[in-house]
């Protein structure tokens, strides 16, 4: 083989060519909107369309919230999602950089704070599924992790009311829903 120009040329094409129509066919899957909204800041290139339900990501040492603007600003302690919606991911964090990582919904967004990182997620399955944070975030990064879940349409309904209800007295002294927050020191200095 050394030396012979024809199977070099060969080589370098065939491997060429290979490469190209992987680089192709990802980008293509990423604009067809299986990656749109990639955590890539609070204008991304690309967004899925139709109706979306928006759930805002609150990373915070060592823990997740998850807040509701469509319904009233509720703050849950846990993910619930209903199947076959497009969900988009509002991310932020109150205090250090953090990684909000839904490996099973094709979902990982920085956590950044004064920083709204959007992406996109469209469960097509009931499942549960898990939720870590995927930056170095401190002591106890390793116990930053929660299970979500995905069912139908008439539980999550069902479910969000349970919430409103239940975190209520909560909902009325939180701010006013916005894409970030500012950090409190006193709040996490203890």
């Amino acid at each position: 083989m050394r030396g012979d120009a024809r199977v070099q040329t060969t080589w370098i094409v065939v491997t060429s060519l290979m490469v190209l129509s992987i680089a192709i066919y990802g980008t293509v899957e990423l604009i067809n909107g299986h990656g749109v909204g990639s955590g890539s800041g609070s204008s991304p290139l690309t967004t899925p369309s139709g109706q979306k339900l928006k759930v805002q990501v609150i990373a915070q040492q060592w823990q997740f919230t998850y807040r509701f603007p469509e319904y009233g600003g509720v703050e849950t302690p846990h993910l619930v999602l209903p199947v076959d919606k497009q969900i988009e991911f509002n991310v932020t964090s109150l205090d250090v950089i953090h990684s909000f990582w839904a490996y099973q919904l094709g979902v990982k967004a920085d956590a950044n704070p004064y920083v709204n990182n959007i992406a996109f997620a469209k469960p097509t399955k009931l499942q549960s599924f898990e939720i870590r944070c995927s930056e170095l975030c401190g002591l106890w990064h390793g116990a930053m992790f929660d299970y979500g879940k995905v069912v139908t349409p008439s539980a999550f309904n069902f479910w969000i009311r349970e919430q409103q209800v239940k975190f209520a007295a909560a909902t009325k002294v939180l701010p006013p829903y916005s894409t970030t927050y500012l950090p409190e020191p006193k709040r996490r200095g203890g």
